[in-house]
């Protein structure tokens, strides 16, 4: 069975099985999952080349500027949004990690 949670930190292995948890393996797949919802999207949505060149070929003036400036706002709040969304989902996925260090604690324990 693969699994995104790899090897290493506070690892919860049972002998050769594959199940478990890794505190690093946890960690990997947040900053992997961070990498691509939130800086790998910001980097499409800033680059909008194509796009003011297409504008600048049939539109000038004041309209033009506002619609840039209106635009340029729109994909910061887009980018504001989903690093909230990512804040709440990182949150989470701490939530289920100290979760499931408390089950395992309780469980060798009793």
């Amino acid at each position: 069975m693969g699994s995104i949670f790899q090897d290493g930190g506070r690892s919860l292995d049972i002998g050769n099985l594959d199940i478990g948890f890794s505190e690093e393996g946890l960690k990997e797949y947040r900053s992997k999952l961070n990498d691509v919802l939130i800086i790998q999207t910001e980097e499409v949505l800033k680059n909008v080349s194509d796009i003011e060149t297409a504008i600048n070929d049939g539109w000038q003036g004041r309209s033009r500027d506002v619609f840039m400036e209106q635009f340029g706002n729109t994909i910061e709040e887009i980018i504001k949004d989903l690093k909230l969304e990512y804040e709440d989902l990182d949150n989470r996925f701490t939530e289920i990690q100290d979760n499931y260090y408390k089950q395992d604690e309780e469980l060798m324990n009793s």
